[in-house]
């Protein structure tokens, strides 16, 4: 994962980027997570795209506190998120359970737990105990 900064009045325009499938904070409301996103952007992006990426929306270096979080994805394993805006809930939870944000952790285990749940319901025709 790579960590950037980003001017804040950059962020919007990063997010609509089609490159980039949008997940963790960037991705909560179209999950119905109860999660609200700041300035700040979290994605996967094609690893190949990276550096045209950076130059586009004018990302440079960060440490732990940059605002924005890429993570890059082998370029010939891009099909499998090529043309999502939204990455699936399952990578959306795990990325934000990964999170250095305790209410990002938070929310992020609560969607796997209900993941977890649902997954179980549907395969064995029961609730788990």
């Amino acid at each position: 994962m790579r960590v950037l900064d980003a001017h804040p009045g950059e962020i919007t325009y990063l997010l609509e980027n089609p490159e980039l499938v949008r997940s963790g904070v960037s991705a909560t409301a179209e999950h119905g997570l109860d999660l609200v996103s700041g300035q700040e952007a979290d994605g996967y992006l094609r690893a190949g795209a990276l550096e045209r990426f950076a130059s586009l929306h004018a990302l440079s270096s960060a440490g732990p506190a940059g605002n924005v979080r890429l993570r890059l994805v082998p370029d010939e394993s891009w099909r499998f998120l090529a043309g999502r805006p939204i990455a699936p809930l399952a990578a959306v939870a795990l990325d934000l359970s990964e999170d250095p944000d305790p209410r990002s952790v938070a929310v992020g285990r609560a969607a796997l737990r209900d993941l977890d749940r649902d997954h179980y319901a549907k395969r064995t025709g029961r609730r788990r105990p």
